[in-house]
């Protein structure tokens, strides 16, 4: 398994993701965000280091994301804006330039809720 850990992908602090990828290219993407109600949470939790390892060892790419939440006086729709951010960052370094091009996006918890905002509202991920 290959990591590029706390990689950059917006102009906040919290704006960093890791990648967890399989040796082989090739791969389909699952992009992740943590829960925690907004206001806890790190894309580095022991349970995601965990479905990262399982994912991976399928031959999927695991890329877990941090983003802006209330502790850090994040308003709706900060955290919204940095997960639309962070999914177009993981298409064009992670999916289309390294994977098959495709990609799901999922989450647990609050990060199941911004997932389903990015999916059903087409304003978060128009042009993606």
């Amino acid at each position: 398994m290959r990591l590029e850990k706390d990689v950059v992908y917006g102009q906040y602090e919290q704006c960093v993701l890791d990648a967890y990828l399989p040796q082989s290219n090739g791969f389909t993407t699952i992009v992740y965000f943590h829960g925690g109600g907004l206001v806890a949470g790190d894309k580095a939790d022991k349970n995601n280091l965990e479905l990262a390892e399982a994912l991976v060892k399928e031959g999927y790419a695991f890329v877990s994301a941090n983003y802006r939440m209330y502790i850090h006086d994040a308003k709706y729709p900060a955290f919204l804006e940095d997960a639309a951010q962070a999914v177009a960052f993981i298409k064009e370094n992670y999916a289309d330039k390294l994977g098959n091009g495709k990609m799901l996006i999922s989450g647990q918890s609050a990060g199941a809720w911004l997932s389903a905002m990015l999916c059903m509202d087409k304003q978060w991920l128009a042009g993606v």
